[in-house]
């Protein structure tokens, strides 16, 4: 979370509503599909998609540090 930010209650509901959006999690799931590229589009227009970004500091289709890395051991 971008701790030099403050954010209200508002921008952080709309935050929460883009963190179980089942459209943004298949795009944060799979970052690289062609699904996650126009949603990427798409999520400049979206007042939810935007406060995430502004929350956590990164935009809502990127991929996130805790999964784990892709490939073998």
């Amino acid at each position: 979370m971008a701790s030099d930010c403050k954010v209200g209650f508002g921008t952080r509901l709309k935050a929460f509503c883009c963190s179980i959006c089942p459209v943004c999690a298949a795009a944060r799931r799979w970052p690289s599909s062609g699904f996650a590229r126009k949603v990427r589009v798409k999520e400049k227009d979206c007042p939810c998609c935007r406060a995430y970004a502004k929350v956590h500091g990164t935009g809502a289709q990127a991929e996130t540090p805790d999964e784990p890395p892709k490939g073998g051991a």
